[in-house]
């Protein structure tokens, strides 16, 4: 600084120079050259920073032979196999995470627990949550599990909804890659001491194909998502989806309009109240 001095010991430091109040610069400055060493590190993921979650629970009720081993035991195929490709050399171009959760059937606290800690990078951040849970879990629904498609095959169903026209499987499988028509379809010893182990190996899977190809399909659906340079995620679906979302808490609102005013509840966003946009569609509460 330029100036004149600091008028008493109590405005200079400890450090051999002058200490001046201003205002201004000196004009005379020296340099010193500083020698910086760098070294270079291959990228071995090139959106690192971008996470795609494969992750289901590993605590049961009594044995889990379906609930939750079925989806452990996927997880740990898929986990197996990237490692395998991982030890010749593949790195995704995103980072992936595998996760097993405890205490699910407590009130899923393992995994709320991680996301609440994580809420700010995985909002950021996170761009796919897989859940792995039970491989067998929607065999007890339906003999269909896409509403609206029952006598069309899966492959069908998603061909029709999303008619991507490259790379079309032509060995089509038909839902009973989820759903077999026996009496044991139901799953009726859910949460049971009957759901064991035997009980997928005699009955559900004996040769354990459908747990297989629930692993491919889910490792696939990984990798895409991970090594793509562009994520295969369609907007327009997501619109769709919020859309809906939001049409569901409007009719819930007009449903419970009275409730809602007595307990002064609102699902008005609050930046909108701030800056005095409009906040609903006609006819839509607000308290």
């Amino acid at each position: 600084m330029g100036g004149p001095a600091a008028p008493d010991s109590t405005w200079k430091g400890a450090l051999n120079v002058s200490y001046n109040i201003g205002p201004g610069f000196v004009d005379n400055f020296s340099t010193r050259s500083v020698l910086t060493l760098t070294f270079r590190i291959d990228i071995v993921c090139l959106f690192a920073d971008r996470y795609i979650i494969l992750g289901g629970h590993r605590d049961s009720w009594v044995f889990g032979g379906i609930d939750p081993s079925t989806g452990a035991a996927v997880l740990q195929e898929v986990v197996r196999s990237f490692g395998t490709m991982k030890m010749e050399g593949w790195r995704p171009k995103r980072t992936i995470i595998f996760a097993s959760w405890d205490a699910e059937e407590f009130g899923l606290l393992g995994s709320t627990e991680w996301a609440e800690e994580n809420a700010r990078v995985l909002q950021e951040r996170a761009v796919a949550y897989i859940n792995t849970d039970s491989s067998i879990e929607v065999w007890k629904i339906k003999s269909c599990p896409d509403e609206g498609y029952e006598n069309k095959s899966l492959y069908d169903s998603w061909l029709e909804k999303d008619p991507a026209p490259e790379n079309n499987i032509t060995d089509k499988f038909t839902c009973s890659f989820f759903q077999k028509t026996d009496k044991f379809s139901n799953y009726p010893v859910y949460h049971t001491v009957y759901e064991t182990f035997e009980l997928v190996e005699k009955f559900y899977d004996p040769t354990f194909k459908k747990q297989l190809a629930v692993a491919k399909l889910r490792g696939k659906l990984v990798y895409e998502l991970a090594d793509s340079q562009v994520i295969p995620f369609d907007c327009r679906d997501y619109g769709e989806a919020l859309k809906g979302y939001s049409d569901r808490i409007y009719k819930l609102a007009k449903k419970h309009e009275e409730q809602l005013k007595t307990y002064r509840v609102s699902f008005v966003s609050t930046p909108l109240l701030c800056a005095g946009l409009p906040t609903t569609r006609p006819g839509c509460p607000v308290f």
